[in-house]
């Protein structure tokens, strides 16, 4: 809240900054699952993108927009925002394809929740073909990526295929140093679920115990549903 303020008051002569700062206040209201109030941010950094022109900013918000299915419930007027805000983002991202690869995600990810397990598959893959190896502030982006990617091939029969994309996902983690947080615990426990479900029950036990054990003594220790996964 207290940011949402002082992006509006300390930028309010910089559009363009301001409306990026609502974008990612948006994200962060999202994850608490305060979707109205994050929609409204989305809706205001698109007021303030417009009189901009930022076209790559521009289409990064639209990106997002496409992405809500409260924002946008029409699955063909998304589909065009999304055709449209690529079409954008593929002319000015040669050098940095960090945002044609986020709304590549952000379509992966409606496609899951809406069902179209193929597409999101497609969208996924394409995704991290358009960042390559990537740069230190393009990692938490490819690990987000992956976990979708993960989810749509475990619901589309895939299991190995979703299994091996947790496993990168979880290497990468402790290749970049973030192998002991939180974050971390939410891989190995999903990957302990597809292990399970693989049929793998030795190496599910050795994922959800590390899940475990990354949960406990932290701030909050939601460990019940980890066990009753063991």
């Amino acid at each position: 809240l207290r940011g949402e303020t002082l992006a509006r008051r300390q930028f309010a002569g910089d559009p363009a900054l301001r409306a990026r700062l609502m974008l990612s206040m948006a994200g962060l209201t999202s994850e608490l699952d305060e979707q109205d109030r994050s929609l409204a941010l989305m809706r205001e950094a698109q007021a303030a993108a417009a009189s901009t022109d930022d076209r790559e900013l521009q289409a990064a918000i639209d990106c997002a927009l496409a992405a809500d299915l409260v924002a946008q419930p029409d699955a063909a007027r998304a589909a065009a925002m999304f055709d449209a805000a690529l079409r954008q983002l593929a002319a000015s991202s040669a050098s940095n394809p960090t945002s044609h690869a986020a709304c590549l995600n952000q379509r992966a990810m409606r496609g899951f929740e809406s069902g179209a397990l193929a597409d999101s598959v497609r969208d996924s893959r394409a995704a991290l073909a358009a960042i390559g190896t990537p740069r230190p502030g393009q990692r938490s982006l490819v690990l987000a990526i992956r976990m979708n990617l993960a989810g749509a091939l475990a619901r589309s029969g895939d299991l190995h295929g979703a299994v091996a994309s947790l496993r990168q996902a979880t290497d990468e983690l402790e290749t970049v140093g973030r192998g002991q947080t939180l974050g971390a615990a939410t891989f190995h426990n999903n990957l302990g679920v597809l292990l399970s479900h693989a049929g793998d029950m030795q190496a599910a036990l050795t994922a959800t115990d590390r899940a475990i054990a990354l949960w406990r003594g932290s701030a909050s220790d939601p460990t019940a549903p980890l066990l009753r996964n063991r």
